[in-house]
């Protein structure tokens, strides 16, 4: 019996000897305290509203029918700008199953258009100029033509008052 009880004794101080160290080490690790960094970042992407009609009929003969482009919304990062730009300002209508054109030219208040920068909001008044001479020239029929325009917002050089 002494045997048993001195096991059981033996047995009862390891396990609080296990139990204190455990806490101990649970203990000191809660204790530890660590440190870091986080890195945060946004980005807002520029907002605005470029509205371009998406047909324009023409009359045959008017040398000049109007077409004005309309900027609004304007959220820019400071420095940017948005820029309205066609590729070439030339182009031709061309005849339905026909081989007849109808030169044209895409004219701003300065002359033919290439592109418009701009830091406001308003409306900018553009023409499709076609020359009387290329008027009469045409067989009749049907016709017609596309003006691509691109639009973006980034770093562009803006002129005075645009």
């Amino acid at each position: 019996m002494r045997k048993t009880i001195l096991c059981l004794l033996v047995l009862f101080g390891l396990f609080f000897a296990f139990a204190a160290g455990a806490e101990e080490t649970f203990l000191s690790n809660q204790a530890q305290v660590y440190t870091g960094t986080t890195t945060v970042s946004l980005t807002i992407e520029e907002k605005y509203t470029v509205v371009i009609p998406p047909s324009l009929p023409l009359v045959y003969g008017a040398e000049e029918t109007p077409l004005t482009l309309a900027v609004s919304g304007l959220d820019l990062t400071p420095g940017y700008a948005v820029r309205i730009a066609v590729e070439s300002p030339e182009g031709a209508l061309t005849q339905s199953g026909g081989e007849g054109r109808i030169p044209y030219t895409l004219t701003g208040p300065d002359g033919p258009f290439t592109e418009k920068v701009t830091r406001t909001e308003g409306e900018f008044p553009l023409s499709v100029t076609v020359d009387a001479e290329d008027w009469f020239a045409a067989p009749s029929g049907e016709y017609d033509g596309l003006i691509t325009f691109s639009v973006s917002a980034g770093k562009y050089t803006v002129k005075e008052g645009e």
